[in-house]
């Protein structure tokens, strides 16, 4: 049985895209950066994302034993790159 326990958010904010774990409950927990002039490229945007997903994956795992998956899936439009 699986369930959705948070999901991973990314924000562009000033010159860095920010990874954070949003719990269901609200809470925000800033997970990593980097300059947004690196993920320009898609190719290290997707490693970025991946390394992010893997770092979470770990940290549930080492604590609590549980596998998590991600599903992509649209960022709410809250989210959404700000022209």
């Amino acid at each position: 049985m699986s369930r959705e326990i948070g999901r991973i958010a990314y924000r562009e904010e000033g010159t860095s895209w920010n990874a954070y774990w949003k719990s269901q409950d609200g809470g925000l927990v800033w997970l990593g950066s980097i300059a947004r002039r690196f993920v320009d490229d898609a190719d290290r945007r997707e490693r970025f994302m991946t390394l992010m997903q893997d770092s979470v994956a770990a940290m549930f795992k080492e604590t609590s034993g549980a596998k998590v998956q991600f599903k992509r899936r649209a960022a709410p439009e809250n989210e959404t790159r700000q022209a």
